[in-house]
């Protein structure tokens, strides 16, 4: 903005139009701003989506861009390859152009084409006949094993249906493993029964010889004392009325005790022979009924494990 400072100094009518240039963009502008703000956001909003529009194209066609450059470099640098070859071919190509082609040498060439594209054909012909021929075959085999598919569907159908002959026996077989596989178990279980009963006699049994033992060591004393008391009664039957009132009183206490301990010692006697017998019985009870048992290898295996003392008497019951 150019002003004449001249004219602004006199300050006349001059001036006026000095100070117009300055005033009239800023009265533009002011004007401008009149617009209301509605109607510029709507243009600002326009200006921004067509502005976002275009560049999303942009990006859109970038990828395509890049693509095409580095297409473009390949055929730049085999461009390159062929015109650094072309030397070569030049020579070739100029040949063959100023050559004359025989019209008899390029009707051999035909027909040699010909004959290889009629080859060609025969024997893609042959190939297809060979194909259906081999789909005609599977076609045949496929319908043969439908047909003994259904042949031997229909065998297994009259299988199923037709019961075997032996399949009474099979099943009256079958009850009778059936109540003697019962049997067997009840047997297996008396006899665990009578194993478990026996360990137990044998050990009562070995308990109380132990106990009788113990007592017959330590009786020697009192049998000693028995001995001298049959000693001096023998003496007294033999000395007679010799002996006085407190000999005969002594002697008769004497032998009381001496017969108490001789009965208690035949009564320990007769329990261990009690003892003995039983324990004889039990055995031999245990040998017969093994004896009518099966093997106990089976016997192992049908048990099944260790049997509660309830169970064990309800088998024997």
């Amino acid at each position: 903005m150019k002003l004449n400072p001249r004219r602004l100094y006199q300050a006349n009518r001059n001036a006026l139009k000095e100070l117009l240039r300055i005033v009239a963009p800023l009265y533009e502008a002011n004007k401008s701003l009149a617009i209301s703000s509605f109607q510029r956001d709507d243009d600002t909003n326009a200006c921004f989506f067509n502005l976002n529009n275009s560049l999303q194209e942009k990006l859109s066609e970038l990828p395509r861009q890049r693509a095409t450059m580095s297409e473009l470099t390949e055929i730049s640098a085999s461009l390159y390859d062929l015109l650094s070859q072309d030397v070569e071919a030049r020579e070739y190509r100029s040949s063959a152009i100023e050559k004359q082609m025989d019209i008899s040498q390029l009707e051999t060439i035909m027909k040699q084409a010909h004959i290889e594209m009629q080859e060609e054909i025969k024997e893609t012909e042959r190939s297809f006949q060979s194909i259906s021929s081999d789909e005609q075959a599977i076609d045949n085999k496929i319908v043969k094993k439908q047909a003994e598919t259904d042949r031997l569907r229909k065998r297994l159908q009259q299988l199923q249906s037709v019961r075997p002959a032996y399949m009474d026996e099979y099943e009256s077989l079958e009850s009778q493993l059936r109540m003697l596989y019962e049997a067997y178990v009840q047997k297996f279980r008396n006899l665990a029964f009578l194993r478990s009963m026996l360990e137990d006699q044998e050990v009562n049994t070995t308990e109380e010889f132990e106990r009788a033992e113990d007592k017959v060591v330590k009786q020697p004393p009192v049998l000693q004392q028995s001995e001298e008391a049959d000693v001096l009664q023998i003496k007294k039957t033999e000395v007679g009325p010799r002996m006085f009132g407190s000999i005969t009183a002594s002697t008769s206490s004497e032998d009381s005790d001496t017969d108490s301990s001789s009965t208690d010692t035949e009564s320990e006697k007769v329990q261990l022979t009690d003892v003995k017998a039983s324990k004889k019985n039990a055995a031999r009870l245990l040998k017969d009924f093994e004896g009518s048992s099966p093997d106990n290898s089976m016997l192992a295996g049908a048990a099944g494990g260790k049997i509660s003392e309830p169970e064990r008497r309800t088998s024997i019951s």
